[in-house]
């Protein structure tokens, strides 16, 4: 059994001064939300989230999130987070029955989708660094897991660095 690292002075500053400005964070986003500008955001990309779970033909539907990507982009550089999908898991994964591990096929993203999410990672990691992939993800109202792939190709091409490791990784613009 490993002992436990207590924390320095210094780290825990760094936590209280993280913790400080995710509530300045909060409260920017809640002024956004508030003007009108904010809420015309909202308003259409539930508009297309509501018009993507109706439609049943793919082509459609991935035009409706082609036209989704831009301002879901925008509304990240506003400071406003994305609102979660009704009725969706995941917003690269249609809906439909429960998926059990090996008993269907897997959806694959398409490389348009990677791309617009590399572009949301970025723009929400470089409008508020130090952020943990959970945090991020939840930012831009989607789950981890999307996020993931996204965020480990950016480090990757070096446009983002990260620090700790395993779930304490923070990113940071390179």
């Amino acid at each position: 059994m490993t002992k436990r690292k207590r924390r320095t002075e210094e780290e825990m500053i760094a936590d209280l001064e993280a913790e400080i400005k995710s509530i300045k964070t909060r409260a920017a986003e809640e002024k956004a939300k508030a003007s009108p500008d904010g809420k015309a955001f909202l308003a259409a990309v539930r508009a297309l989230d509501k018009a993507i779970e109706a439609v049943e033909d793919p082509d459609l539907s991935r035009a409706l999130e082609s036209a989704r990507a831009p301002l879901s982009a925008e509304m990240v550089k506003q400071g406003l987070r994305m609102p979660d999908r009704a009725g969706s898991k995941s917003i690269l994964i249609p809906p439909g029955p429960a998926r059990r591990s090996g008993t269907a096929k897997r959806v694959r993203r398409s490389t348009e989708d990677l791309e617009r999410l590399r572009g949301e990672v970025l723009v929400a990691v470089q409008r508020d660094p130090g952020k943990r992939l959970g945090e991020i993800a939840k930012a831009l109202g989607i789950e981890t897991k999307d996020a993931r792939r996204p965020a480990f190709d950016l480090v990757g091409g070096g446009e983002l660095r990260t620090e700790g490791e395993r779930g304490g990784t923070r990113y940071f613009p390179a």
